[in-house]
């Protein structure tokens, strides 16, 4: 959100001025700057949320499926090896 507001900020100036020289008998550049910088930052404060709303599931899902998950069974199967060792070697006869 922060890195939204600021770009957007920077961007909205920089348009606002540009396109404020087109009411130079109104004071040109300058009003056209500050005015396109607070627009420009509350949209892009705002595009920040949406994004993070949209970005924070699909990170998660990703993290779960490609490092989780995997770790996780990995795991299972290390913790079932060595059950099955303990299970089989008290079989035998043997002592752990």
């Amino acid at each position: 959100m922060g890195t939204g507001a600021l770009l957007g900020a920077g961007r909205g100036a920089y348009v606002g001025a540009v396109g404020g020289e087109a009411l130079e008998p109104l004071g040109g550049g300058v009003p056209g700057a500050i005015i396109g910088g607070v627009v420009g930052g509350i949209f892009g404060a705002a595009s920040g949320v949406f994004t993070s709303v949209v970005k924070e599931p699909v990170h998660r899902a990703a993290y779960n499926y490609f490092v989780y998950n995997p770790a996780l069974n990995f795991s299972h199967l290390d913790c079932d090896a060595e059950a099955r060792t303990a299970v089989a070697t008290v079989q035998m006869g043997g002592r752990k």
